[in-house]
């Protein structure tokens, strides 16, 4: 079959196809920048942000992104995750998010608890929960006070300006409670006349205490209690320095300790000049001046001593040294590494013991000497401090119970709060208290009624003890589950099981009542089975007994005035005490050695003391207020409370460790003789 094509497109052969021209090459593409914080792909198609490298995810078209990977997880401030596939900012492993794909970044990781609720300082340091955000740093680098914001208060609780947290009972009840006195403002003016002993403040209505004007404290809401003072005649106890100025009076131990505590300081002028060490030269102007600078060409001291003379190196050759050997003008000189000194022959040292040198006080609980240096560290219960010489309690908030007349108060020692643990008849008076950490029962005298009673710390049960005695001082046996009271009337100190209960006759035991003249404070030592107590009669003086009255002997009959309170501090080992006569807090070693007396003008009438970590704490019955100093200087004074009704009794509640069915005083048991009970 043939078949005709018509109209089909058939080339000519004899047609030549004309040339079509070739189109030029398209531009190269302008070169990909990134930003900083992305990265190219290895074809430079395009950009991929630096948190998707190495995340397991091919995020760049031909996959570079996932390539290398063990070489870029090896560099400082990135985690490799276990599977190999990705890689994170250290920042953000064990930050509680899971980050890698296998979780392996919240593996083992630490999580906060109650007495370990921040680590800082490079992971070096925990910090309990109980210490953050309380204005005091425990870590070096403050992390533990950033970022604060502070708890929001109940709704029993009124909240200050200043973010502090106080009972609502406590607002607009004519007391300063809130540190800025905002509990105060907006609440009408106590109607006239104030009371005795009271004056009104000129502008702002409220009345304040008469021995609060012109106390270098602001009482009065408009400030005037302050103005147009009198300047007192100074006073200087016997045992405080006269400042130069004639304004100022400071503690003894306070003269010459190198720091100025007179305004002009003058407590630091014409001081004895101190010892060199024996890595120091002593200039003939008393200067302490660096060996390494005596007889380098220049005149370091003030007088020029410390060149000339016999300024030759090579004499130094010549005299054979334990450590090393510097020339000084007076002729080559031995010296010491620091923490060691030169023996008598001047040429050996040998190791100082810093913790007798320095005063045996270099630390706030326990110091061990080392071979050139010391060491601090702390009792269970507490944390050392980044200073490496002070003690912090870890646990829950320790609390100042303060006895307000007839209110029991709570006062936190961290967040500050203020708090009303109980209130009784307004005809009473809380005398003095204790607690009993095993049941959290606070217990407390009350002289009016002659009665010994209790409460619960979460105020649910409340019962009495007692009736019927005069008790001065009440103190809480809690291993041997027995209460302690004086009797300065009777001379007797006397005790009854903790767990008693008044129904209508008494059964408690006299102790001790051969020849006590008017007992007064006491303090227990349960572990230990010991007890003190002060006397204030004719011969004031400290005694020390078995908790069963055995074993008694004089801890101190010298030095004392009137000595109304005294507090057992074991972690210094020594005993604290309020002296009304001589208007000082004193401290003598449980071994009746080392006394020390501090005279602060503010010292006026203290009333009852306490110690805890390192300060003590008294109640002030002539400008009732609470204070607290550091318990070894007295430096550091402030006021905790200042009320218009008397504070009389103070304890500083704090429980260090977890009452558990094995306690480590498990299988000590002390009880009194079954034929005094």
């Amino acid at each position: 079959m043939i078949i005709l094509a018509e109209n089909l497109d058939v080339p000519d052969p004899e047609v030549k196809e004309a040339a079509t021209p070739t189109p030029p090459p398209p531009p190269p593409p302008p070169p990909l920048l990134c930003t900083r914080s992305s990265v190219p792909c290895r074809d430079g198609r395009e950009c991929i942000s630096r948190g998707y490298l190495c995340d397991g995810k091919q995020d760049c078209g031909d996959g570079s992104d996932e390539e290398n990977c063990s070489r870029f997880c090896n560099r400082a401030g990135v985690f490799q995750c276990l599977d190999g596939n990705k890689c994170i900012e250290e920042k953000y492993h064990c930050d509680g998010a899971r980050q890698c794909l296998d979780g392996s970044d919240e593996l083992g990781c630490w999580k906060p608890a109650e007495d370990c609720s921040l680590r800082c300082d490079n992971q070096t340091r925990c910090i309990p929960k109980s210490w953050l955000c309380d204005g005091n740093p425990d870590c070096s680098d403050r992390k533990d006070e950033q970022g604060c914001i502070h708890e929001k208060c109940s709704a029993s609780e009124f909240k200050c300006e200043n973010g502090q947290c106080i009972s609502s009972s406590l607002r607009c009840d004519g007391n300063q409670d809130c540190l800025d006195h905002s509990d105060e403002e907006g609440c009408s003016a106590r109607p006239l006349p104030c009371p005795s002993g009271e004056v009104k403040c000129p502008r702002s209505g409220e009345c304040v205490l008469a021995d609060w004007i012109c106390d270098h404290d602001l009482d009065c809401k408009d400030g005037t209690d302050e103005k147009d003072c009198d300047p007192e005649e100074l006073r200087c106890g016997s045992r405080q320095w006269p400042c130069a100025s004639g304004e100022q009076c400071v503690p003894e131990p306070w003269r010459c300790d190198g720091q100025r505590d007179c305004a002009d300081g003058s407590d630091e002028a014409g001081c004895p000049p101190g010892i060199c060490g024996s890595s120091q030269f002593q200039c003939r102007s008393s200067a302490c001046l660096d060996l390494s600078l005596v007889c380098d060409g220049k005149d370091d001291c003030a007088d020029g001593s410390d060149e000339g003379g016999q300024c030759s190196s090579s004499a130094c050759s010549q005299r054979q040294c334990f450590h090393t050997c510097y020339p000084s003008p007076r002729g080559p000189v031995c010296a010491c590494e620091r923490g060691f000194e030169l023996k008598s022959s001047g040429q050996i040292c040998e190791d100082v013991d810093e913790c007798q040198r320095l005063g045996g006080q270099p630390c706030s609980q326990t110091c061990i000497n080392t071979k050139g240096s010391y060491s601090c560290t702390c009792h269970p219960g507490y944390s050392l401090e980044p200073d490496g010489h002070s003690c912090k309690a870890t646990g829950t908030e320790p609390i100042l119970l303060v006895a307000i007349q007839f209110k029991l108060l709570l006062y936190g020692l961290r967040s500050l709060k203020e708090d009303i643990l109980a209130t009784i008849d307004k005809n009473l008076i809380i005398f003095s208290i204790d607690y009993d950490l095993v049941d959290q029962k606070v217990f407390w005298t009350d002289t009016s009624a002659e009665s010994i009673r209790w409460i619960s710390m979460d105020t649910k049960k409340k019962g009495t003890v007692v009736k019927g005695i005069k008790s001065d001082y009440i103190a809480v046996d809690w291993i041997g589950r027995n209460l302690y009271w004086t009797d300065g009337t009777a001379g007797q100190i006397l005790a009854i099981q903790l767990t008693a209960v008044w129904r209508g006759k008494s059964e408690y035991t006299i102790v001790l009542d051969d020849d006590l003249n008017q007992p007064r404070s006491l303090a227990l030592d349960p572990l230990n089975g010991l007890m003190y107590w002060s006397e204030i009669g004719g011969e004031p003086q400290i005694e020390q007994a078995g908790m069963d009255g055995s074993s008694r002997k004089i801890l101190l009959n010298q030095g004392l005035g009137w000595p109304t309170s005294i507090a057992l501090d074991k972690l210094s080992w020594k005993i604290f005490w309020s002296d009304d006569k001589f208007h000082c807090i004193g401290s003598v070693n449980l071994d009746g050695t080392g006394i020390s007396m501090l005279q602060l003008t503010q010292i006026k009438s203290p009333f009852l003391v306490a110690v805890f970590e390192d300060e003590v704490f008294w109640t002030e019955t002539k400008t009732r207020t609470v204070q607290r100093m550091k318990k070894m200087t007295g430096k550091n004074r402030a006021v905790l409370i200042k009320r218009l009704e008397q504070p009389y009794g103070l304890k500083v509640y704090s429980l260090r460790f977890k009452i558990s069915p094995d306690p480590p005083w498990k299988g000590y048991v002390y009880e009194l003789p079954k034929d005094k009970l």
